[in-house]
């Protein structure tokens, strides 16, 4: 089955996704519930371990992962259409009743593959720089002055 995305981010429902995603962005409480709802969502698809699904959910993460960089203020250099892209794919993602609703068995994830690839694809720049940032933040704080103290003895 081909998808075609240029219908679904021109849909009705993922539209409203991102009307959606302009009113979180102005509210960290709106994102923790979406982040937590999310995350539930994510483990009960990890549960069934196919490997599209496990790829997809790893693809998703980064987003996860930028939005709470993001909001934490640890990293901010990300343009605000970006930020807004990210919260319009996971709140989609998140929907239940979206262009092809998750209860149809079979197919009802596969828009949702979709919009996330094109979001990814869109914000390609912001997720490598973001990727670079946090692949040197972690390696900083994972090796600390503290650390190599503690191996001298």
């Amino acid at each position: 089955m081909r998808i075609n995305t240029d219908k679904i981010i021109k849909s009705e429902q993922f539209q409203k996704a991102t009307s959606k995603a302009r009113e979180y962005i102005k509210n960290p409480q709106k994102i923790n519930k979406l982040l937590k709802d999310a995350g539930d969502k994510t483990r009960k698809l990890a549960k069934s371990k196919k490997e599209p699904v496990m790829d997809m959910l790893e693809q998703i993460n980064i987003l996860f992962r930028m939005l709470k960089a993001y909001y934490r203020k640890e990293y901010t250099k990300i343009p605000t259409e970006a930020i807004v892209a990210i919260i319009a794919a996971i709140v989609y993602f998140v929907s239940p009743i979206d262009f092809l609703p998750d209860f149809i068995p079979g197919f009802g994830f596969f828009d949702d593959v979709a919009v996330i690839g094109v979001v990814l694809k869109t914000i390609k720049r912001e997720i490598e720089d973001f990727l670079l940032w946090e692949g040197k933040w972690s390696f900083h704080y994972t090796y600390s002055k503290e650390d190599d103290d503690k191996t001298e003895k």
